[in-house]
């Protein structure tokens, strides 16, 4: 095997000059195997404007944690409408569908009697409790609207 190394190595290969493919052959093998620093900048370039944009969105994420759920509402809202906001007539806010229809307002009990008529006097929260042993415990508390505080609801 180290006599076929030694006579590779002194094998002579003929040089011409002025061969006229040559300069055709080297450019062909350098732009095949040598890619073009154009398209190195161009993707650096990229690069970096991406990168920078990414942090530019988490400084302000970290500034302004709000902006993230204004862009999602934006983004993907279909319907115009909060689910904040409360029925007209009444003072409370409302937190869903559900809440909402646990008032005079139900589509349901309406029919019986106009809800114009009435107004919200009192508010209460009810809440149930049950035991291991099965004893119930019901807890009625009056809601005093002046001290409530009415928060809007973050998307």
């Amino acid at each position: 095997m180290k006599t076929f190394e030694d006579r590779l190595f002194n094998i002579k290969v003929p040089k011409l000059e002025n061969d006229p493919f040559e300069h055709d052959l080297r450019r062909r093998l350098i732009k095949r195997f040598v890619k073009d620093e154009k398209s190195y900048k161009l993707q650096f370039k990229l690069a970096t404007s991406f990168a920078m944009l990414l942090a530019i969105f988490l400084v302000v994420t970290i500034i302004k944690p709000q902006i993230i759920s204004d862009i999602n509402h934006f983004a993907f809202s279909t319907e115009k409408e909060e689910l904040g906001t409360p029925l007209p007539g009444s003072n409370s806010i409302f937190l869903d569908d559900a809440i909402n229809y646990t008032s005079i307002n139900n589509p349901v009990i309406s029919k019986e009697f106009d809800p114009m008529k009435y107004t919200e006097s009192k508010s209460y929260i009810v809440r149930r409790y049950t035991s291991e042993n099965s004893e119930k415990i019901t807890i009625v508390s009056e809601i005093d609207p002046n001290s409530r505080k009415k928060y809007k609801r973050a998307y």
